[in-house]
């Protein structure tokens, strides 16, 4: 017998008063799937005073019609969620559905512009792994802007933003990587940030996938705001 309303009130245009107790308490033992068990043992005190099974068939379909709302209510939620902000131009049959492989990396040291000690320190940073890696800001300045990067380009380092841009809501410095220089790149970086925040993330082509579920981070996580990427 199914823990319903209608399974209950069987019982009781079935069976006399003194044979309704002993089935009550099989009907309220079989009460076990998501949270009816804690209903119908709420409700089984109201049984025994108001001795009305109306009352309490009344009350059990309020609560499981409440149960079903609050579910329909948290689908539509979570469907809304992914609707609402989908990778620009995703269709279930693009590449970026597909989950598209690295074709490059970009390593951003976040910093406080309005900090003198912060903004030395990621110049510093970056000054020391361009020196590191034989490549200066004259000669390997990145001939393309964040995002339309040239495949198979050699490391390259993008002009430092000194106020929020992009997705950053704070100064970043910012390095290309091919993947040939990742492993080395990030071996080399990481253990020198000092207590800078370091971000990287691939790029394939999918730039919200790429910044909001791909990216890694070393120290502190800031907060991103890729609606720049929305169409």
């Amino acid at each position: 017998m199914s823990c319903d309303c209608i399974g209950l009130w069987n019982i009781t245009e079935q069976s006399s008063r003194s044979k309704i107790f002993p089935k009550l308490k099989n009907f309220i033992r079989r009460c076990t799937s998501f949270a009816q068990h804690q209903i119908c043992t709420r409700h089984k005190k109201e049984w025994f005073l108001h001795r009305n099974p109306k009352i309490f068939c009344r009350e059990f379909s309020k609560q499981r019609k409440m149960m079903i709302l609050i579910l329909f209510l948290l689908t539509i939620s979570a469907l809304y969620s992914v609707v609402a902000h989908p990778q620009p131009g995703v269709k279930a049959s693009s590449p970026c559905a597909e989950h598209p492989p690295a074709q490059s990396y970009h390593i951003h040291t976040l910093f406080w512009q309005n900090n003198q000690n912060s903004t030395n320190a990621a110049i510093q940073l970056q000054d020391d792994f361009l020196k590191q890696f034989n490549i200066s800001r004259e000669s390997n300045t990145c001939p393309f802007e964040p995002g339309n990067e040239i495949p198979d380009y050699p490391l390259c380092v993008f002009t430092t933003d000194f106020k929020p841009a992009g997705p950053f809501l704070t100064a970043q410095t910012a390095l290309y990587i091919p993947l040939s220089d990742y492993e080395r790149s990030i071996n080399w970086i990481v253990p020198r940030r000092g207590v800078l925040d370091i971000f990287v993330h691939p790029n394939s082509g999918c730039s919200v996938k790429d910044h909001v579920k791909d990216g890694l981070w070393a120290g502190n996580k800031w907060e991103l705001d890729p609606t720049i990427f929305f169409d």
